[in-house]
């Protein structure tokens, strides 16, 4: 009885380490499981970063690139031709006519007709003047200019002419000027001419700035 007893006890006692081994087993397992579970997320939540980071950085990048590019577009604002006004003559004496938007020029064989623009912008970079050209032999000039608040000095744009066998509808581009004046305003300048009781006349003309 004494050694069955003792038999069956080792077995017991056999049997609990087998369990209790089990036990460690599994938990060990379980924590490598874990772990490995862990990292994969770290793992996930580094690459689930990196790619936000990414995107944040290509928005950034494109924002940039909008404002750069938005800030330094062009403008351009066109005038009608009754905006202009007759220089070197008391209004009493002005030979022009207003009609359809535009200023005509009669009663005079030649005469200066300065168009004036409010600065918006920066330096001039392109000018068009829209026109009818009504004389035979002579032609409609035109240039533009960036001056000073006094209108003594500053920058002009070359001069441009219709030409002098030319007759009709004109459309005059002037081209820029390499600066402009701050504070300071534009000016659009033309010497029109008159035959046969017609008058040459602007229309409109526009004006774009950087």
């Amino acid at each position: 009885m004494r050694a069955r007893g003792a038999v069956a006890f080792i077995s017991l006692r056999g049997l609990t380490l087998q369990r209790a081994l089990t036990g460690v087993l599994w938990r060990r397992r379980t924590a490598q499981s874990i772990s490995r579970l862990a990292f994969c997320n770290s793992q996930k939540g580094e690459f689930e970063m990196l790619k936000s980071t990414r995107y944040a950085l290509g928005f950034a990048a494109m924002a940039a690139v909008f404002a750069s590019t938005t800030s330094h577009a062009a403008t351009t604002t066109q005038y009608p031709g009754i905006d202009c006004v007759q220089g070197g003559m008391l209004p009493a004496y002005q030979p022009l006519w207003y009609q359809s938007g535009h200023a005509e020029s009669i009663g005079s064989p030649s005469m200066v007709l300065e168009c004036p623009v409010p600065q918006s912008g920066g330096k001039i970079q392109a000018a068009t003047v829209y026109g009818y050209d009504v004389h035979p032999s002579q032609s409609v000039t035109c240039y533009a200019r960036a001056v000073d608040s006094w209108g003594s000095s500053g920058y002009w744009t070359s001069s441009l002419s219709s030409g002098a066998a030319f007759m009709g509808r004109f459309t005059m581009p002037l081209g820029s000027t390499s600066g402009f004046m701050s504070p300071g305003f534009k000016l659009l300048v033309c010497t029109l001419t008159s035959w046969a009781g017609s008058g040459s006349y602007v229309g409109s003309y526009a004006i774009t700035e950087d």
